[in-house]
């Protein structure tokens, strides 16, 4: 009883200072209940994968090169694309381990 009068008093004090009425979007989602999935987001997700890898043999690349650029030297650049790469399995194994835990058993 306390959370519906803790909600239907948001919606009060909102509907007075705003001067429209509140709809449901302060209705809060039951917690037994997962969260629907979604198909952009999941795509979204999967998509995230396919470009943390480049992404960070690119980050690793530029610094290696400004590194190179700033010490006078010619070989930092295949450092940073070596840990880039490094980095980048790395994420893309924890990002897939926290995807396939995340799914529920069909």
């Amino acid at each position: 009883m306390c959370e519906f009068a803790s909600v239907l008093a948001k919606r009060t004090l909102l509907s007075a200072a705003f001067d429209f009425p509140v709809k449901s979007f302060l209705v809060t989602q039951d917690p037994k209940q997962p969260p629907k999935s979604n198909a952009l987001v999941s795509a979204a997700r999967y998509s995230e994968i396919g470009f943390i890898i480049p992404a960070a043999v690119f980050l690793g690349y530029a610094i290696g090169r400004l590194l190179d650029y700033w010490l006078h030297t010619h070989w930092i650049y295949l450092a940073g694309v070596i840990f880039g790469a490094v980095v980048g399995f790395v994420q893309m194994i924890r990002m897939a381990s926290a995807l396939s835990r995340d799914k529920p058993d069909s």
